[in-house]
């Protein structure tokens, strides 16, 4: 498969190449397109003309306009940075990847409106007036694309399928005690204590664990299968999928939320990004992962861009509290204060992205996030935390004896893209400058996100002890359930270890505060206390940016994975 997509890249390299000869860019229409048995190929598309009853007589008579199409017609070609980890199984991956592979199949309990919930799957929900359970009403009339009904029976089959051990995160399996059906469109989930927070996880964004899977479809084939052959109740179906190549799906003519415009969804993976815009150009994609450099040539050439949501950019200082990495630099926190203030962030802001990154805040925090005070930690990042001091780098740095006193001084760098973050390459190279200026020593390791990924997850793989690379931090709901992710043991993530154990009892401890004044001050004590570790170097909120060919129209919304946008995407008109 990677041939193939080989092969295919470099069409497209060599259709721009003579698009570049010939003087001008080809900004065509959506083309339809015809595969073979592995991979999208593009051919002309085709126009449907209404039928007429009679022959013209004479040249003068008018010939009528071709019928508008009654349903979805043509292919959405969309062209990602990363699948991230590819899996087809929204539970026993991460957020990005139920966001990136499989939303346009299925749908979610909840969603979020900016940062307010919304009803999805779910009508209404609601907490026991003791705290300790949630109630969901799900809508009436709602199919699975193989024609069955979606129940409650099948909302508590999800749940306790991100309850189980093997669920990629473990927000669920901590918070819920069990899940019960009032009746065929009713469910209770009863918490571990109370879960002020517990509908955001269900929502449609991060952490995306409100999937809701077909029950009587998994069981009776098994979840291998689903693996292979997913199936929900979303308004595109699962078509086939080349790993590490595409991934196409069909639109439904009818769906109970909203039909897609786009008769075949096509999502290609183009890790580079000179191919992607590339392919924009020559209308071989209609839409692209494009960084902040690349959508300014686009605009350039005439093309429109679109900032999806800003998410804040950062490096992760991996493995500053595993036993491994004790005779290491990085197990010394003030060889990682040093890292953080041989970096210039405001010419990064300034150069890298073009001035429009919002300020870095420390410690994992985003602004969105109810229960923090932004401001503030944007001022505390400026004066204490994210400073450009070399001088004070270099004196850290002879305090510690760096390098003499270390066998391996050297640091790994780990270079990839991610979804919504095609700029991390990049990064890792201006900041490795940064740190040669101050005497630090780096090894650029280039690599895939995916195959980090699996590392980064609870350090599973001691090859990132000591090491460090790019990273992309977002969320629209609560500081707990972001602050968890990247630093509870039971996270994804793990950056403290079990260093600091106050941490995560103090995160568990907001998430069950009805208090919002109180969760506040909480989740400032975490942050503080995070901030001062340094295991992670902050450059600020850096938008997402998404390419758009002449023939569609997209609406941003709170999310960078660009296949979450699919149904919503409409045709444009042609202008004269």
């Amino acid at each position: 498969m990677r041939s193939l997509m080989l092969a295919r890249i470099l069409g497209v390299l060599g259709l721009a190449a003579a698009v570049s000869l010939g003087g001008a860019c080809a900004k065509a229409t959506p083309a339809g397109s015809t595969t073979t048995s592995s991979a999208p190929v593009t051919k002309p598309a085709a126009t449907s003309v209404a039928p007429t009853t009679a022959r013209p007589s004479v040249a003068t008579t008018s010939v009528p306009a071709p019928a508008a199409p009654t349903g979805p017609y043509g292919n959405l070609r969309i062209a990602v940075a990363s699948f991230d980890i590819e899996t087809l199984n929204p539970v026993t991956g991460g957020a990005s990847e139920g966001l990136q592979m499989v939303s346009p199949i299925v749908d979610s309990l909840l969603r979020l409106d900016g940062t307010k919930l919304a009803p999805g799957v779910a009508d209404s929900w609601e907490m026991a007036t003791d705290g300790l359970s949630w109630t969901f009403r799900v809508h009436k009339g709602i199919k699975f694309q193989d024609g069955s009904d979606l129940t409650a029976a099948d909302v508590k089959f999800s749940f306790e399928q991100y309850m189980a051990k093997d669920a990629g995160q473990s927000y669920l399996r901590n918070g819920l005690a069990r899940v019960e059906v009032v009746d065929n469109y009713t469910v209770r989930a009863y918490t571990k204590g109370i879960q002020v927070f517990l509908p955001y996880y269900l929502s449609f964004y991060y952490p995306a664990m409100g999937w809701v899977l077909p029950k009587s479809y998994i069981e009776k084939n098994g979840i291998d299968y689903f693996k292979k052959n997913p199936m929900g109740s979303g308004p595109f179906k699962f078509s086939r999928y080349a790993p590490g190549d595409f991934i196409e799906y069909q639109a439904l003519d009818k769906h109970w939320r909203q039909v897609p415009a786009f008769r075949t969804l096509t999502q290609m993976l183009i890790p580079e990004e000179a191919t992607r815009v590339a392919m924009l150009k020559t209308g071989t994609a209609e839409i692209i992962d494009s960084g902040l450099e690349s959508g300014r040539e686009l605009k350039q050439a005439g093309f429109r861009t679109v900032n999806l949501v800003y998410a804040q950019s950062c490096i992760l200082l991996w493995g500053a509290y595993v036993p491994e990495s004790a005779a290491l630099p990085m197990g010394n926190i003030k060889f990682r204060q040093a890292l953080s203030y041989a970096i210039n962030r405001d010419e990064i802001k300034n150069t890298v992205f073009y001035g429009e990154a919002s300020p870095p805040l420390p410690g994992f925090l985003v602004p969105e996030a109810v229960d923090i005070d932004a401001a503030y930690w944007a001022d505390q990042s400026a004066k204490v935390y994210n400073r450009y001091d070399p001088e004070e780098s270099k004196r850290l740095l002879k305090e510690i004896g760096y390098p003499e006193k270390f066998a391996s001084p050297t640091v790994k760098l780990y270079s990839y893209t991610a979804s919504g973050a095609p700029y991390l390459p990049k990064l890792i190279e201006i900041s490795a400058s940064y740190l040669a200026k101050v005497g630090i020593k780096t090894e650029i390791i280039p690599t895939t996100w995916s195959a980090v990924t699996v590392d980064t997850n609870t350090l599973k793989s001691t090859r990132l002890v000591g090491a460090a690379g790019g990273m992309k931090v977002s969320g629209r709901a609560s500081a707990p359930e972001i602050l968890n992710t990247w630093v509870g043991t039971s996270g994804s993530k793990t950056m403290l270890q079990k260093a600091f154990p106050d941490v995560e009892k103090t995160i568990a401890a907001a998430a069950g505060e009805t208090d919002a004044a109180k969760r506040k001050a909480m989740i400032a004590q975490v942050a503080k206390t995070i901030s001062d570790a340094y295991v992670s170097i902050q450059f600020g909120g850096v938008p997402s940016v998404a390419g758009l060919g002449p023939g569609v129209d997209l609406m941003p919304m709170p999310v960078t994975e660009l296949p979450v946008y699919a149904e919503s995407v409409k045709h444009r008109p042609a202008t004269k």
